[in-house]
């Protein structure tokens, strides 16, 4: 039987929660061709076990997570509508857009994988936080550290891969995902799985705009104080007699 390390989905798989908090709003990577209609949501940033730490290269056994922008969602919560997160791990060319999800993670030939924490336990209908009150979004939270070592030499092709998360629907319905860009090459040295990667061009972090309800109040103040400014000039002068 061919390998095929989305069978190894243990009992408690589903126990883990995703993803986590990144600081900034962040522009959408070019390499994504985006149109009317899609579900990307903003890219994903590879950090260290910290969730800090930007990795930017690495081999198999190079323990990774992904930190996603400030305040990512899904569109519902987990605990009363139904949504799920899953990760993921496709070639390049596959648009993640066009991604569908089964309980084993990305649907599709064994090149569609999940991403498998250090213990080999792939990451997949994990629970978003439970939105306060209901009907707002789910938080996306707490992505475990992960590494390759799952996959034997050989089994990832090398190139262009888009790694990510992604938020389901309760009818297995892509919601929005949040992705980022790898090159495998093959390298005998390179751990257990005989691979190293470069991650690709992680857009520069974009400081989002001011949102128009703080901008309103702050320009009918800044007005106000003019007019009394200039109007307490006016009467000075009155009162001089200038």
């Amino acid at each position: 039987m061919s390998f095929s390390p989305k069978r190894r989905i243990l009992s408690g798989a589903a126990a883990f929660a995703v993803a986590a908090g990144g600081s900034s709003f962040l522009s959408a990577p070019s390499a994504l061709a985006l149109g009317p209609g899609d579900h990307f949501a903003a890219p994903a940033l590879v950090v260290g076990e910290d969730a800090a730490t930007p990795v930017t290269s690495g081999n198999s056994s190079t323990k990774f997570t992904l930190k996603l922008p400030q305040g990512a969602v899904c569109t519902q919560d987990s605990a009363n509508f139904g949504f799920r997160v899953n990760t993921y791990m496709v070639p390049a060319s596959v648009d993640p857009n066009a991604l569908a999800f089964g309980s084993d993670g990305p649907l599709g030939p064994p090149s569609h994988q999940p991403l498998f924490d250090q213990f080999q336990t792939p990451y997949v209908s994990g629970q978003t936080a439970n939105a306060d009150p209901p009907g707002r979004p789910g938080f996306i939270i707490n992505l475990p550290a992960t590494n390759y070592e799952v996959f034997p030499p050989g089994f990832i092709t090398p190139g262009d891969y888009n790694i990510g998360v992604a938020c389901i629907g309760p009818q297995g319905q892509l919601d929005k995902f949040y992705n980022v860009q790898k090159t495998f090459t093959a390298d005998p040295s390179a751990g257990t799985s005989e691979l190293s990667f470069v991650v690709l061009g992680e857009p520069p972090p974009v400081v989002p705009g001011v949102p128009m309800w703080v901008i309103l109040p702050l320009t009918t103040l800044g007005l106000l104080g003019c007019g009394a400014l200039i109007l307490g000039r006016r009467r000075s002068a009155l009162a001089t007699g200038r």
